[in-house]
């Protein structure tokens, strides 16, 4: 009982008989006293407790697994627990050490590739709350490059250098050409022709590089050039792709050419092909930001201006492409002039014995077959 209550109460009874008054506190002293003997000052009350089932751990992902694809290394796994919201990839010797790869609420990730040899990767759930469960490890293997089969002829004193595209876990990016060990170029296709002015037996090499710089080992050939046949190399033209383009993107980096494609997309337009995301594209083996394309044609124009009027001449083309997507046929038309505005009829040829000119304008047509 509250005793400031207590005094109040007593301040409203009339006081003129002393005795009531004194009885009333005696009552009130003997009513506190048993509440005192019945509720300790010392007791602490504890209320009654709710019993509550903890809440179940948060299980890792199961059958975590990996596949090599040409554009990278494609993990899948299976969840456990229908709590998992999203689920972290890391890449290292342990969890605490590792390089976080991704964090995504799917049941796939494509992630880039990477060096020939072993590497271990790890992954975990989260659940909403941002608790994790325990880490799940995985054992990846690159295998090397496979070999490169290479094959060359002699022509007079041309090259012809003729390779295949070995087997890779990565999609091959190039291939580097040497000769007696010092590199000469670089080739997205699979052949390449060189002129040797001197006549001689020369070791040639060509090795694979994929698109995360594995490298394969060195395919080798020895190809003799007889003394050099009564006649004079003019000039070597290498195109940087500064011609007239329909439908083709130029490429800066090596210089190089993409044909055909619609040049208004871009990466961003994944929905308009009926993507939810860019990785869908990706994972629907589209890498490229230009695929998928609309337009079925392209074509390539460039004029060459050699500065004086020649005779007797014989002029060849010669190029490397990469298909990315098949069926592209490639066509190439030689035409000359000798005043740079009225040019012979068009001949599709890639070696063309020309009288006299000083204008020669190569023209290449693309058609997408599919």
């Amino acid at each position: 009982m509250n005793e400031t209550l207590i005094y109040s109460l007593l301040q409203g009874i009339q006081r003129e008989n002393p005795r009531i008054h004194d009885l009333i506190r005696e009552l009130i002293q003997t009513v506190q006293e048993h509440n005192n003997s019945l509720f300790p000052s010392d007791v602490t009350i504890i209320p009654p407790q709710i019993d509550t089932d903890p809440p179940p751990a948060l299980e890792p992902p199961i059958n975590f697994r990996y596949e090599l694809i040409p554009e990278g290394i494609k993990f899948d796994w299976d969840r456990s627990n229908t709590a998992s919201a999203c689920f972290e990839i890391r890449k290292g010797l342990t969890w605490e050490d590792g390089l976080r790869q991704v964090v995504t609420p799917t049941l796939s990730a494509v992630l880039r590739g990477d060096a020939v040899g072993v590497h271990q990767y790890w992954i975990k759930s989260y659940d909403e709350n941002g608790l994790s469960s325990t880490e799940v490890g995985l054992i990846v293997e690159i295998p090397p490059i496979g070999e490169v089969a290479l094959s060359g002829y002699v022509v007079d004193n041309f090259i012809l250098l003729q390779w295949s595209n070995p087997e890779s876990a990565f999609k091959i990016d190039y291939f580097i050409v040497s000769k007696n060990g010092a590199e000469v170029g670089e080739q997205q296709g699979t052949f390449i022709t060189l002129f040797e002015d001197t006549g001689g037996t020369y070791t040639y090499s060509v090795r694979a590089v994929d698109i995360y710089g594995n490298v394969s080992n060195d395919a080798t050939i020895d190809l003799t050039v007889s003394q050099p046949a009564d006649y004079v190399l003019y000039d070597v033209y290498t195109d940087d792709f500064l011609g007239t383009k329909v439908n083709v993107y130029r490429d800066p980096a090596l210089p190089s050419i993409y044909a055909s494609l619609n040049l208004n997309e871009t990466w961003q337009q994944y929905a308009d092909n009926g993507y939810a995301s860019m990785q869908d594209e990706i994972n629907d083996s589209l890498p490229y930001w230009l695929q998928p394309t609309s337009p079925g044609v392209g074509s390539y124009t460039r004029t060459v201006d050699f500065g004086i009027t020649l005779e007797a001449i014989i002029c060849n083309v010669s190029w490397a492409y990469h298909e990315i997507v098949p069926f592209t046929s490639v066509r190439c038309f030689m035409s000359t002039s000798e005043d740079g505005i009225a040019f012979t009829t068009p001949v599709e040829t890639k070696s063309l014995f020309i009288p006299i000119f000083r204008f020669v304008r190569v023209h290449f047509d693309f058609l997408a077959l599919n």
